[in-house]
């Protein structure tokens, strides 16, 4: 007998809260959405972006007590690339600056209403702390070779 997994206790919509075993167990998006947070073929047919993916792979090197893998950390600077710090990481691995400039780069921008931008991101604000971690470890650095060769793999 397969145990069923539980909805968290906190107020949510099913399949949108990513600490949530029963959400991020099985699609509960309706059919044609690719929206909830189940990291497999939604409805059976569309992967998961590349939110999605990276999303999980920070949950999961989280949960492991592990760093994200250069790839998450790719994937993350893509999403979030504005600037040439940020693109440098995206497209080459290359942190051409200090990693808190490179954070700030990506995240520490202001929103349309004098917010900073990491306070709006809600869930994906572990998005910007794991990749923070990454840039911490790593250092400034030159191009790493292989880089764009690297992305989060989708089922």
């Amino acid at each position: 007998m397969q145990v069923q997994a539980t909805h968290s206790s906190y107020p949510h919509d099913p399949g949108r809260l990513y600490d949530c075993p029963a959400c991020m167990a099985r699609c509960h998006c309706k059919a044609g959405e690719t929206e909830c947070v189940y990291g497999g073929r939604h409805n059976g047919q569309a992967p998961p972006d590349d939110a999605a993916k990276a999303m999980l792979d920070c949950r999961k090197a989280q949960a492991e007590g592990r760093e994200i893998s250069d790839a998450c950390a790719r994937v993350i600077a893509s999403l979030y690339a504005d600037s040439e710090a940020g693109y440098a990481l995206a497209t080459s691995g290359a942190i051409i600056a200090s990693p808190d400039s490179v954070w700030v780069s990506l995240f520490g921008g202001l929103d349309h209403n004098g917010f900073t931008f990491y306070a709006g991101m809600g869930d994906e604000q572990l998005l910007a702390d794991m990749l923070g971690t990454y840039l911490v470890r790593a250092g400034k650095r030159g191009p790493v070779a292989g880089w764009s060769r690297l992305w989060l793999a989708g089922e």
